[in-house]
């Protein structure tokens, strides 16, 4: 294991986060609870680019008829987004949300816990509309909105 990747699993876990390794790889597995779910998370580092990536993948796969509905989805709840992006696979229907960054010289205990608590409270914030366009009970314009009409109310 690289130094690197060592600092990095040992901030995750000073942080509370408990880790799984990867055997082999720069990655490290954990798993978050949030208000509307648990879910596993990934940290990926990627040395030779000199990135962190970390993804919360969705608990729900989503179904292939409902996969175009999804993408409409993603791309509403996308835009605007400053850190991080939904993404799909449009063969095997996984959700998940990524958060990335260029590792700069420096101590990762600042940067690392904001990349990852953006990232899982993204996917906390966004799943409630997932689940709706799974079900197929709104359209993806208004999945969309309810989620983000939710946290206009929460902040307000």
């Amino acid at each position: 294991m690289s130094q690197l990747f060592e600092a990095i699993v040992q901030d995750l876990q000073a942080d509370g986060w408990p880790v799984l390794l990867v055997p082999n790889q720069t990655i490290a597995v954990t798993r978050f609870h949030g208000e509307h779910g648990q879910w596993e998370c990934q940290l990926h580092l990627c040395e030779e680019q000199r990135q962190i990536v970390f993804y919360s993948l969705c608990p729900i796969a989503v179904p292939a008829d409902r996969r175009a509905a999804m993408a409409e989805f993603i791309i509403r709840a996308n835009y605007g987004l400053v850190l991080g992006n939904l993404e799909m696979d449009l063969e095997n229907g996984e959700v998940r949300y990524k958060t990335s960054r260029d590792i700069e010289s420096g101590a990762l205990v600042e940067y690392l816990p904001p990349l990852l608590c953006a990232n899982v409270l993204s996917l906390d914030h966004y799943l409630p509309g997932i689940v709706l366009v799974i079900n197929g009970n709104v359209s993806p314009a208004e999945a969309c909105a309810a989620v983000e009409n939710a946290a206009l109310v929460l902040s307000s």
